[in-house]
């Protein structure tokens, strides 16, 4: 009789922590994340934990009786390692001879894998809910989300007091005027597509921007954002590509990061004719990041997909350096006080340092893990970092090289924008354009 009610009660506790279980996540999908098929999801969860949950008595009794078991399990280790643990971590256990004590805990590998699949699989990857629950139990005064979307490139126009935005979640040029964040942004009449940059001419107020629609270099009024010039761009490579306004050569570079070896995958124009002056072709080519000296007609860049960093000559349009460096390497910015080239290394959690004239390695300062976006406050002496894994702006002062502090914002930054007079962070995700005020604590 002891027995009997020794083993109702495992049965009845199965089923109460399925049924529980179910409910709680059916909720959670329902009610929480607003999921749709929220009731099927949740079954195919519950399934998977019935299956690698089961009392301890009942997975002995049919592994230990089941001559069927072996087989399987060694036919199908991949499958079974995955969606079975209990069972296959039971089995293996059996044939190690492990005690009965740690049997008993075979159950929290079927938990473990379930939960994975629900965040992973079951949950889907662009979950909006998700987002706003994580932004909420990292929320931070200094922080103000002014516009949600995908975008990429930002920069910023101080001397009219607006922020100009491209990316994913846009077709046009969108420009925000600082003193009304709340305000909708301005947006440009042409479509220019979903693109990856734009450059900034100050002098002269002009945005230039590449439709691959149309093959166009587009000269935009920074102001009205009206279309003021087109320059034909014949078979650029395809791929995302980089604008930049060089101002000591008054020229603009387009880049492409060149998905395949086909086309010219760099032009420079001259700015006032809209004349080809110069290419760069395969293999040595920008497909990372670009930047150009402020001083010297020359132009840095390196290779997310090969480890080589170089300096091109602008005037002799020829390479003059090549270093090998660490593969996968990102954004980088001038250092004009040190003479120096900084490269976000995301892989390493490091902004790598090279002397400017000669390409040599001075040094590393320690980031973190997935830190690919770099901006400067010199002012301060602040070197802010930006992480596509862990979605936090960081802060780094450069007298200690030591953290000092860091904001969540959402998952992968894009581009820090810096208003260094008045202490602001402008910063684009895939979730959308954020204000950091971090100077707040010098008011």
């Amino acid at each position: 009789m002891t027995v009997n009610k020794l083993k109702a009660s495992a049965t009845v506790k199965y089923l109460l922590f399925l049924a529980g279980s179910f409910l709680g996540i059916y909720l959670a999908f329902a009610y929480l994340f607003l999921v749709q098929d929220g009731f099927t999801r949740a079954s195919l969860l519950v399934l998977l934990l019935a299956v690698n949950t089961l009392p301890y008595d009942w997975l002995s009794r049919i592994l230990q009786t089941g001559s069927w078991s072996s087989p399987i399990f060694l036919a199908g280790i991949a499958i079974t390692e995955g969606f079975f643990p209990q069972s296959y971590s039971f089995w293996l256990m059996n044939i190690g001879g492990a005690k009965d004590s740690l049997k008993k805990w075979t159950w929290t590998g079927g938990v473990l894998v379930a939960s994975l699949i629900w965040i992973f699989l079951l949950l889907p990857y662009d979950n909006q809910r998700v987002f706003t629950l994580t932004e909420g139990l990292n929320a931070d005064p200094a922080v103000e989300k002014f516009e949600p979307g995908i975008y990429n490139w930002v920069e910023l126009n101080p001397d009219h007091g607006l922020l100009y935005a491209v990316g994913r979640g846009t077709n046009f040029l969108l420009i925000f005027d600082l003193n009304n964040l709340n305000q909708p942004p301005k947006r440009s009449r042409e479509d220019i597509g979903k693109t990856q940059s734009f450059g900034f001419n100050p002098d002269r107020q002009e945005i230039y921007v590449y439709k691959g629609a149309t093959k166009e270099l587009l000269y935009m009024d920074a102001l009205t954002a009206d279309v003021i010039k087109r320059i034909p761009v014949p078979d650029l490579s395809p791929g995302d590509v980089w604008v930049r306004w060089s101002p000591l050569q008054d020229s603009i570079i387009l880049s492409s990061e060149a998905d395949a070896e086909m086309g010219t995958p760099l032009y420079v124009f001259d700015r006032e004719t809209g004349e080809i002056i110069a290419s760069m072709g395969f293999p040595v080519i920008p497909t990372a990041y670009l930047i150009v000296h402020p001083e010297k007609p020359l132009m840095y860049f390196n290779s997310f997909k090969d480890p080589y960093f170089a300096v091109w000559d602008m005037e002799q349009h020829n390479i003059i350096r090549q270093v090998q460096i660490t593969p996968r390497t990102d954004r980088m910015i001038f250092i004009a006080e040190r003479n120096e080239v900084w490269i976000a290394s995301p892989l390493e959690g490091a902004i790598l340092r090279y002397d400017a004239s000669t390409l040599e390695n001075t040094g590393r300062i320690n980031s973190s893990f997935g830190d690919r976006t770099l901006e400067l406050d010199p002012k301060r002496g602040l070197l802010f970092t930006g992480s596509f894994m862990t979605g936090r702006l960081t802060i780094i002062d450069l007298s200690t090289e030591k953290k000092i502090t860091s904001y969540y914002l959402g998952p992968w930054i894009r581009t820090i924008a810096l208003d260094v007079e008045n202490g602001n962070a402008y910063v684009s995700t895939v979730r959308g354009l954020f204000k950091v005020n971090y100077a707040a604590s010098e008011n």
